[in-house]
C-alpha cells in the first residue's frame, strides 16, 4: 500500500527514492497496533515480527525516523534495546529514545518521544528538507504538527490503526490510511510469513466440480462458501452485481476463512440450511 510509486524509481534493480520522503513512526503506537490487530488472527505475535524495510518501501520514504522509550527496570529492557539499535542500523533509518518516568508501574509513562517527533518534524519542514511526511501515530497530541506542517507546505499521511487513534488526528492529514491485518502482515518479516500464512484473493475461479458448503450476504453482495476438495482449500466468494464487485478469498481452513473476512470486512449473514 501507501501512496504509490510516485517518487519512486528503479534503478539497476535497486529502489531509489524521492530524497524529501521523510517517515515519523511512534514506535510504541505501532508495537501495540500491531500485537493488538495481528493477535486476533495469527498466533505467535510478536513486535520483533515487524520487517521495517518493508515498512520504509511501503511508507515510500528515504529517511525512517523511529521515537521509542525503554524501561530499564523491565524484564525485557536488553532485548527491547537490542530490537532499537536493529533498526537503527536499517538504511536510512534514525532511533530516537526517550525515557521512563513515573513512581509506580501503573504510572509510568515514556516522556521525551512525542516533543522529539515534534520537533525533528517541524524542523525539517522548515529547512525544506521534506516534501511529504507519512506520520504513523495516533494520539490526538499529534493534530497540531500536522496542521503546523501542512502550513509549511508538507503533504502529511498519516497511518493509524482504526479502533485506537484519534479521529480528529487523522482527519486533519491531507491522506489517512488504516492500519489493520492485511498492512500488518505484509509488514512482517518473511519467515514469519510463511510460518503465519494470510487468507488470499483467489482470481479467475469458476469453481466448477467444487462443493458449496453455505450461503448468505454481506453488505449488497451474495456471499458462497466452497471447499474445494482437490486442492485441499475453501473459498469464499463475494458476488457482486458486475465482475468488477465481485471477489473471492481462499484459505486452508473454513472457519477461520470465515474469521479472517469478518474481522477484515465485517460478518456474513448466514442462510439457514435447507431441509
Amino acid at each position: 500500500m501507501g501512496r504509490g510509486q510516485e517518487g519512486r524509481q528503479e534503478d539497476a534493480g535497486l529502489a531509489v527514492y524521492d530524497v524529501r520522503d521523510y517517515a515519523f513512526i511512534d514506535g510504541n503506537y505501532l508495537r501495540l497496533a500491531y500485537e493488538t490487530a495481528m493477535g486476533t488472527f495469527f498466533r505467535d505475535v510478536a513486535y520483533r515480527n515487524v520487517d521495517f524495510r518493508r515498512v520504509r518501501d511501503s511508507l515510500n520514504a528515504s529517511k525512517v525516523f523511529y521515537y521509542d522509550s525503554i524501561d530499564e527496570d523491565a524484564p525485557d529492557a536488553a532485548d527491547r534495546l537490542a530490537h532499537v539499535e536493529e533498526i537503527s542500523a536499517l538504511d536510512g533509518f534514525h532511533v530516537r529514545l526517550g525515557s521512563i518516568r513515573g513512581s509506580s508501574k501503573r504510572r509510568r509513562r515514556q516522556k521525551k518521544v512525542d516533543v522529539q517527533l515534534a520537533v525533528d518534524a517541524l524542523t525539517h519542514a522548515f529547512n525544506k528538507n521534506c516534501w511529504h511526511a507519512s506520520l504513523l501515530a495516533g494520539d490526538l497530541d499529534f493534530e497540531p504538527l500536522v496542521a503546523a506542517l501542512i502550513q509549511q507546505g508538507v503533504h502529511v499521511h498519516v497511518w493509524h490503526e482504526p479502533s485506537s487513534a484519534a479521529r480528529d488526528l487523522y482527519r486533519a492529514a491531507d491522506v489517512s490510511a488504516p492500519l489493520g491485518i492485511d498492512q500488518f502482515w505484509t509488514w512482517s518479516a518473511p519467515a514469519y510469513q510463511a510460518a503465519q500464512p494470510k487468507p488470499g484473493r483467489s482470481s479467475g475461479h469458476d469453481h466448477k466440480g467444487e462443493f458449496i458448503l453455505r450461503t448468505g450476504t454481506w453488505q449488497d453482495k451474495r456471499i458462497e462458501l466452497y471447499e474445494v476438495r482437490s486442492a485441499g482449500s475453501f473459498v469464499l466468494l463475494a458476488r457482486g452485481a458486475g465482475y468488477t464487485s465481485s471477489f473471492s478469498i481462499v484459505f486452508h481452513d473454513a472457519e477461520r476463512l470465515e474469521q479472517y473476512f469478518g474481522l477484515v470486512h465485517g460478518p456474513i449473514a448466514w442462510e439457514a440450511p435447507q431441509g
